[in-house]
């Protein structure tokens, strides 16, 4: 059952909007991976035999899996994967593992929407071919040379052609650390093409490495044409994250191909270069907000051993409009290679009424890549409507030959704006049916929402409609579910037009 939230002003909508800007601008640029680790593993193909694992674990079997992920599973062996060391890992039906973690995410779109540090075999939405069909885990050998495999066997696209068949493994090899892909007997009687994460029946799957974000990747395209295409066994670096292997009946990876990736011989870390940025530019912020971000610290390093480690950060207030009259806190985080804003680990103490310029001291270790610093700000309950906030970052203090830094930008440009901003109150009636995320308000003030009732794998034909009570009140308000539609609906566009009425 679901319970839904209506907010008081249109602020809200402004902010979602900035913030869809803000993420739009963040998948734009992810083609530009020149630091990132994982990026930097060399890549090998090469023929050989596939040799099916011996025993193991069954994860899941027969022609009834699909979209099951693992508990988080023991390596027997430390694996060093983007200048980590992993002991578990977590297995999801859909053609790849993640280290350290299990993934929730990536059903349909592999390595585009995974968690970080993912690995795919073939990452997209599979399923059981047949009634022998497998996911298996598993070691091989004996140290300091073992291998860890998991391994898909006879498995499919979701809906694809009923003779699809795909065998591969996932290798982990003990000490040197490299990862392999290694195809097992495949025939595809589908012509797969590019993945939308829309989970049609012939969307292709990622091959290859992700690192701490989707700026970190390392795969392989493969795709089919007789102009244009190229063969499994001449597959082309991914220059995207949305690169894919495409398969055919006629170009499909032959039995005991491997694909290995190898790290970068570790080097001494060197600087490369900082900057700040803006983040969430002319969003709205309102009163009592905690841990409202507010720049973004770019420290971009080379090399592995001997890190720097970051002690200080010489920040400044400059351009807010009032700090002392909008501003409780101000606190930094770090989330290293990852360009998510996160709270999880603060970096020094909170700056109790932050005012012009001031210090945080603290201790981030560094790692290959670009690694970021968040700085955010806690507001007032009295603070002002209309007033500024922006910031600065004028020096950045490391270890080693790191030493004193100064950002190429220290003050950068955008500012965010205190408003007046509502609340989010749950209605009282528990709605009829789960909700599939599309919600359209009328032209009489009901709200029509798509549920994933009445249909298949989520696909609903049935609407709730929430009717507002006599004051107009959404939260006192009623629930009712109209007739079925004569079609299930998963995607689609829906807008309510304007009726006129006419005398």
């Amino acid at each position: 059952m679901d319970h839904f939230y209506f907010r008081s002003t249109i602020e809200n909508l402004k902010q979602l909007l900035a913030k869809l800007h803000f993420l739009i601008f963040l998948f734009l640029i992810f083609p530009n991976h020149t630091h990132a680790i994982v990026g930097n593993y060399t890549f090998a193909s090469s023929s050989g035999t596939y040799t099916a694992l011996a025993g193991g674990t069954t994860l899941v079997s027969g022609t009834t899996w699909d979209d099951q992920v693992s508990t988080l599973l023991t390596i027997p062996f430390s694996f060093t994967y983007n200048n980590v060391a992993y002991t578990t890992l977590g297995i999801n039906a859909n053609g790849f593992i993640t280290l350290g973690a299990v993934s929730t995410s990536g059903f349909y779109c592999g390595l585009q929407t995974s968690a970080a540090n993912s690995i795919a075999g073939y990452g997209t939405d599979l399923v059981g071919a047949t009634a022998t069909s497998t996911i298996k885990y598993g070691v091989i050998g004996t140290a300091p040379n073992r291998k860890y495999v998991i391994q898909w066997t006879e498995c499919k696209h979701w809906n694809g052609a009923a003779t699809d068949s795909y065998t591969f493994q996932i290798v982990l090899n003990e000490t040197s650390n490299t990862v392999q892909v290694v195809w097992g007997p495949v025939t595809s009687a589908s012509t797969m093409g590019a993945n939308a994460c829309a989970d049609t029946a012939t969307e292709s799957g990622s091959v290859g490495l992700l690192g701490n974000s989707n700026l970190d990747f390392n795969l392989r395209s493969i795709t089919n044409g007789a102009v244009s295409g190229n063969t499994w066994a001449a597959s082309i670096a991914g220059t995207a994250i949305n690169a894919v292997g495409n398969m055919s009946p006629t170009n499909i990876p032959a039995s005991g191909l491997t694909y290995t990736w190898t790290p970068p011989v570790p080097v001494s870390m060197a600087f490369t270069s900082c900057t700040t940025t803006f983040v969430n530019t002319a969003q709205g912020v309102a009163r009592s907000a905690v841990n409202n971000a507010v720049i973004r610290v770019q420290v971009v390093v080379t090399g592995t051993t001997s890190p720097f480690s970051v002690s200080n950060l010489a920040l400044s207030t400059t351009g807010c409009t009032s700090p002392t009259n909008d501003l409780t806190n101000a606190k930094v985080f770090f989330t290293g290679g990852s360009n998510i804003f996160a709270t999880t680990t603060q970096f020094g103490s909170t700056v109790v009424g932050p005012n012009g310029a001031f210090s945080v001291t603290g201790s981030a270790t560094l790692s290959e890549g670009t690694n970021y610093f968040w700085v955010t700000y806690d507001t007032k309950a009295t603070a002002t409507f209309g007033d500024l906030l922006k910031g600065c970052c004028t020096q950045i203090t490391g270890s080693g030959t790191m030493g004193v830094r100064t950002p190429t930008v220290t003050c950068p440009t955008g500012s965010q704006t205190i408003v007046d901003e509502g609340v989010w109150t749950k209605v009282t009636a528990t709605a009829p049916h789960a909700n599939h995320g599309v919600m359209l308000l009328l032209s009489d003030g009901t709200v029509m929402c798509h549920t994933n009732s009445g249909g298949a794998d989520g696909h609903g034909n049935l609407w709730d409609k929430l009717t507002p009570d006599a004051t107009g009140s959404y939260i006192n308000g009623t629930w009712t579910t109209t007739a079925p539609m004569i079609d299930t609906r998963l995607f689609f566009s829906s807008q309510v037009l304007k009726m006129d009425v006419y005398m």
